[in-house]
């Protein structure tokens, strides 16, 4: 890897989920319970994390859909 190239994580917390969105940690649960964003991968009660890939698919879609 050269110092140009950025290493994406393959899992994300809420916060970082938040951050790709622009929205609040809350916001992300929320949409997780609406059925808008795809549910995490739970490792524990308190420990959840969104396969990067997801979050990426999802970017992907609403910005096909909203420029449609």
């Amino acid at each position: 890897m050269t110092g140009d190239e950025i290493q994406t994580p393959q899992f994300l917390s809420a916060l970082q989920v938040a951050v790709r969105l622009s929205i609040s940690v809350r916001t992300v649960t929320r949409m997780v319970k609406r059925g808008e964003l795809p549910p995490p991968i739970r490792y524990n009660r308190k420990l959840v994390r969104w396969p990067a890939s997801e979050i990426d698919a999802y970017l992907a879609e609403r910005v096909a859909r909203d420029r449609n």
